[in-house]
């Protein structure tokens, strides 16, 4: 939600504060309070110093959609993202609208 003052081209005097609500920024906040963020630099550091990790956690901690992007903002361009028994389409598609930049 962003708070931003507004003004009629066509009258002065309506002018006022609106709310914009800004789905990127809802985004952000969303992915900044899933459990995995507060391991970000941790995974990042063993990715650079390992050429294999396994991440483990909870369903819906953030591990297929969060640890890729993490990656790639650290500057990985080659990543590899498995997964048992679920559809491999289903995460790319969420790893693609995720992927704001």
């Amino acid at each position: 939600m962003v708070l931003s003052y507004y003004c009629s081209p066509v009258s002065k005097r309506n002018c006022g504060f609106i709310v914009v609500f800004s789905p990127l920024a809802k985004l952000r906040r969303e992915q900044k309070n899933l459990p995995i963020f507060q391991y970000r630099d941790r995974i990042v550091e063993l990715v650079r110093l390992h050429s294999v990790v396994v991440v483990a956690g909870d369903t819906g901690c953030g591990k297929s959609t969060q640890v890729p992007q993490y990656l790639l903002s650290a500057g990985f361009s080659q990543i590899a993202c498995t997964q048992y028994g679920s559809p491999c389409v289903s995460v790319n598609n969420d790893l693609s609208i995720n992927r704001i930049v």
